[in-house]
Order: structure tokens, then sequence, then C-alpha cells
């Protein structure tokens, strides 16, 4: 099934959309009947707070003795489940706006520093662990 996102703004009653050949040129691989859904847009976290979330969890790892997906794994079950049904769910940072995101890792420092682990500045992390990443890529 092929699956296409697109924004557009709404002003005074009409679409404008804000890529409207990217959106044409995915409706020419269609045929037959679609569905559309329409919702308020929301921004989702950027790269850059990404990358800073995965070096966070890489230096937690790393003074805790677990692994950065381990450390992910704790944070999110930790700060971003979601109770609001039967189940508890445990949302993915990749559905995070960029507010929500900034959250989770202050959370995540605040518990760190409970903890007696009190991480570095958002600058030290990103000094410390730019180039480890670069040279990964």
């Amino acid at each position: 099934m092929k699956k296409g996102v697109f924004n557009a703004a709404v002003e005074d009653g009409k679409i404008k959309y804000l890529d409207r050949v990217k959106l044409l040129d995915f409706i020419k691989t269609m045929n037959g009947k679609i569905t559309i859904i329409v919702s308020e847009y929301k921004k989702i976290r950027s790269n850059d707070q990404n990358r800073l979330w995965w070096f966070l969890m890489t230096w937690a790892g790393d003074e805790l003795g677990y692994t950065k997906e381990e450390m992910h794994d704790t944070f999110r079950a930790m700060f971003i489940t979601d109770r609001s049904k039967e189940m508890p769910v445990v949302r993915s940072t990749t559905t995070l706006n960029t507010k929500e995101m900034s959250e989770l890792y202050e959370q995540a420092c605040r518990k760190l520093s409970e903890m007696g682990h009190p991480p570095p500045e958002k600058e030290e992390l990103l000094f410390l662990y730019t180039n480890q990443y670069e040279q990964l890529r």
C-alpha cells in the first residue's frame, strides 16, 4: 500500500499546498479509490534533537554499564508510555514533536542527575560524540 504525507496550510477555507508538485507527482502513481486523511500539522522532533538524544543515551550507557539501546528503551518506558488505554503503550521517539522531545531529554537528564550521574551540558555532549558519529557515518 502506497502512503504519502504532504503538508499544507489552510487560509480562508482554501488549501495552500507547500509542495504541490510533489503531491501531484505522487497522485499520478495512484489508480483507483484512495483515502484522504486530514489532521492538524505536527512538527516532529528535529534531526538535531534525535542526534543529541542518541549522544545522551550513549553517554548514559557508558556511565551506567548498559547499551545506548537499553538506555533508550528504559527512558521511553519511564517517560513516554501512553497509559490512556487499557494496555499501556511505549511511544516511539519518532512520534514526538519538538516540544515533547525536549521534555523527554530534560526528564532523562534529571533522572540521571538524581542517580548521581549528572550528564554533560548539551554543547559538551555534542563535542564529545560528534567526531565519533561522523566517523561511523
